[in-house]
């Protein structure tokens, strides 16, 4: 008999996954061993992750490669974007400008969260500013974003953070 785990007589151990595929193997099929197991199916099914992006964004500049001076929040006209999904329907939701000095908040309401949508909303956000107050803008990794690069006509810098930290 087999266990997950434990040792055998000269000492390995053998993992779930090993007795599963030795269970499911093509050799062992005409012996039925899968009936044993708790939920008994005759193919094993697997868990599949998420897919978050098919693609991967153009032109995206590392959150690392921005300059310091950003991070230490002492020159006002760098700004953290980041679009809310809406409660209501699927497709609308709120998109977000802030700046990183004072907090001052810009909000703009969607009827989609395409990138089409998301980069004209900032273009039209950051347009009624003066050019001194959009240094920057830091992104995240959301679909969203994926036309970020429409911000070159401000020629605003486009950073983007690390995937899955806030």
């Amino acid at each position: 008999m087999m266990t997950a785990g434990r040792g055998t007589r000269d000492g390995t151990r053998i993992s779930h996954e090993s007795i599963y595929e030795w269970i499911y193997a093509p050799s062992q099929v005409t012996q039925q061993r899968w009936q044993y197991l708790v939920r008994g199916h005759k193919k094993r099914r697997h868990k599949h992750g998420r897919h978050v992006h098919a693609s991967h964004i153009p032109f995206r500049v590392s959150i690392h490669e921005r300059p310091a001076v950003i991070d230490q929040r002492s020159k006002f006209g760098h700004w953290k974007s980041d679009t809310v999904l809406g409660s209501k329907t699927e497709h609308d939701g709120i998109h977000t400008e802030v700046e990183r000095t004072n907090r001052y908040l810009i909000v703009h309401k969607i009827p989609d969260l395409t990138a089409t949508t998301t980069a004209t909303t900032q273009l039209t956000m950051f347009a009624r500013l003066p050019a001194h107050a959009v240094l920057s803008v830091t992104l995240d990794n959301g679909a969203e974003n994926h036309k970020h690069h429409l911000l070159n006509q401000l020629a605003i810098p486009v950073f983007f953070t690390d995937p899955y930290s806030a």
